[in-house]
């Protein structure tokens, strides 16, 4: 399972979120939050980091969202990103290299954005889903070099800087440990 920082026996409506390979639009993430508010509430966005695939031909660019559990403290990881058919979130297992087995390059932290804060200031999953669907629908059709996957990425993590300034930090790249 995706994130799972612990074995845990999944309720049915946690199953969204802790379930292997499932990918929703971005309004279809969103409805499904929002219809199942009760079970939702108790999860607080503790980081966001916005990623660079170097494996990719034009080196892609998405996001990566942790959530916390207030409840269980079970962490849950999620990508959202643009792609030329639709806008998408995935949760489900994390699709790279096995350690130390490949040439090609991992995946790049550009940015994390880590939210300081108590669970109750964090971001709430409503406010990721909101701030994803209306990106897309700003967005519409992909434009390659317009509202293309760097757009997108850097349209949704600026408006959890802006929103978040007092009460999270960011590490970039050039600041983010290679534990050497």
């Amino acid at each position: 399972m995706l994130g799972s920082s612990q074995p845990v026996d999944p309720g049915p409506h946690d199953i969204f979120l802790l379930n292997d390979d499932l990918q929703r639009s971005t309004a279809d993430f969103h409805k499904h939050i929002f219809d199942n508010v009760a079970i939702y509430s108790r999860y607080r966005v503790t980081a966001l980091t916005h990623v660079k695939d170097l494996a990719s031909i034009f080196s892609h660019e998405y996001l990566f969202f942790t959530a916390l559990d207030t409840e269980t403290g079970q962490s849950v990881r999620f990508l959202a990103e643009r792609d030329v058919a639709k806008d998408v979130v995935i949760v489900g297992p994390l699709v790279t290299c096995k350690l130390g087995s490949s040439t090609k390059p991992l995946p790049l932290p550009l940015r994390i954005l880590t939210f300081v804060t108590s669970a109750t200031e964090r971001p709430t999953l409503f406010e990721v889903a909101a701030v994803l669907k209306s990106t897309s629908a700003a967005g519409g059709t992909y434009k390659p070099g317009f509202k293309d996957c760097f757009w997108f990425a850097r349209v949704v993590y600026s408006a959890f800087q802006e929103r978040y300034k007092r009460t999270s930090t960011q590490s970039t790249v050039n600041s983010v440990s290679t534990g050497s």
